[in-house]
């Protein structure tokens, strides 16, 4: 995937545009709600922001970090 070509977020922006901590992207990462990118030589991870505005029209973010989709739940604390 091209950098150039394409709109990009860093970690600030998203956590600012999605008002959610640091901790919760990473989550969300982990869940595989968000996908962040690397490119060579980075050290930053960057997430396409028309895949943010995607996830934003297809979900709803509780003020918790919460998700509350139809069909998506997170897993329960053991």
């Amino acid at each position: 995937m091209n950098k150039e070509n394409y709109k990009w977020l860093n970690v600030v922006q998203l956590e600012a545009k999605l008002q959610i901590s640091r901790s919760t992207v990473n989550r969300w990462m982990k869940l595989g709600v968000i996908r962040g990118y690397r490119f060579e030589g980075a050290r930053t991870l960057y997430f396409l922001e028309s895949e943010i505005d995607e996830f934003l029209s297809n979900n709803l973010i509780m003020p918790s970090g919460r998700l509350d989709k139809v069909g998506m739940s997170e897993p329960k604390p053991k």
